[in-house]
């Protein structure tokens, strides 16, 4: 499965870019990596895929999301930190998909699609 030998192998996560690694400007991605995360947990989980080759994956990048992006704030209250705001194709203007454009989308805290597929990936992990 190719998603397993672009993981980031000191952070356990994965890239904006995914084939790029430590390239000048690419950033570890939080959404991404909450969503393979949760891909390969469940996959795991329910057998379709091989659990001895594909769960340490899994933990690794479960582990890599709780120390990479997971903060919890002065307030006590969960945050999660680098997430694409929002990248696409087309439109205007028009976002062309290229590398300059991939890593200089805007990094958040928290973003729906980031914190929901994080929730995924935690009750597959449990």
């Amino acid at each position: 499965m190719a998603i397993a030998s672009v993981q980031d192998p000191t952070a356990g996560v994965w890239w904006q870019v995914l084939d790029a690694g430590p390239r000048e400007n690419n950033y570890r991605e939080a959404s991404a990596s909450a969503m393979f995360v949760y891909a390969l947990s469940k996959a795991v989980n329910h057998r379709w895929i091989d659990a001895d080759t594909y769960g340490p994956v899994a933990e690794r990048g479960y582990r890599g999301i709780l120390d990479q992006f997971v903060r919890i704030d002065d307030r006590g209250l969960f945050q999660l930190n680098g997430v694409c705001k929002v990248a696409g194709l087309g439109g205007n203007p028009y976002r062309d998909g290229t590398y300059a454009y991939y890593t200089s989308t805007e990094v958040v805290s928290n973003d729906p699609k980031g914190v929901g597929a994080f929730l995924l990936a935690s009750v597959e992990r449990e």
